[in-house]
């Protein structure tokens, strides 16, 4: 087997050091250079432009799998990435103990989230295909239901989208008139019968 290449992505010297220190003393993994395709990307959070880089890092190595370094866990900032395509996060303070195991993780192709994080992750998923609604939802729209049927706030929802939730309010408003509608819990009744004749 071919060892994992990652590379780091760290604002901080300090990181950076401590960082490649540890992927250094593992037999299996592998510093790549800037000019190389790396399995694995270590980002640090502590650069002021951590999403426009993952963004444009993910943008020309679709591939590779992006774990994050944080200073905490906040898991409205956790699922924005999961939703930009980011498969884990290491907390500074557990550097030393997740780093290679969270690679490991990320290079079979599984995520490295904290449970309460993967399982809000899963219940935002386990709403079903949005899709299985009529009414001419756009994509934005479909990705909002999935969001309200997941007993999430507007507020959360902002913070998830990156939007204001006045922007959230706007979108629900053409969801439930487009629907037919006039709350929450008529559109989880809309998508569980729905799911249930299909």
């Amino acid at each position: 087997m071919s060892a994992i290449a990652v590379r780091l992505f760290a604002a901080h010297p300090f990181v950076a050091f401590i960082c490649s220190r540890i992927i250094s003393a593992e037999e299996d993994f592998r510093l790549v250079a800037t000019y190389e395709t790396p399995d694995i990307g270590v980002f640090d959070s502590a650069d002021s432009d951590v999403d426009a880089v993952l963004s444009e890092v993910r943008r020309r190595r679709p591939a590779m799998r992006a774990l994050v370094l944080a200073e905490s866990i906040d898991e409205n900032q956790c699922l924005r990435w999961i939703l930009s395509g980011v498969r884990g996060v290491v907390t500074y303070d557990q550097v030393q103990t997740q780093l290679t195991r969270a690679i490991r993780h990320l290079a079979q192709d599984q995520i490295w989230f904290p449970a309460q994080v993967a399982l809000r992750w899963m219940l935002m998923e386990a709403g079903g295909p949005p899709s299985s609604l009529p009414g001419g939802l756009t994509r934005r729209e479909t990705e909002i239901v999935r969001l309200l049927s997941s007993r999430l706030s507007n507020k959360e929802i902002a913070g998830l989208l990156n939007v204001s939730e006045r922007t959230v309010k706007f979108h629900a408003a053409n969801i439930y008139s487009k629907l037919r509608i006039g709350s929450r819990q008529e559109l989880s009744s809309l998508r569980l019968a729905r799911s249930a004749a299909a």
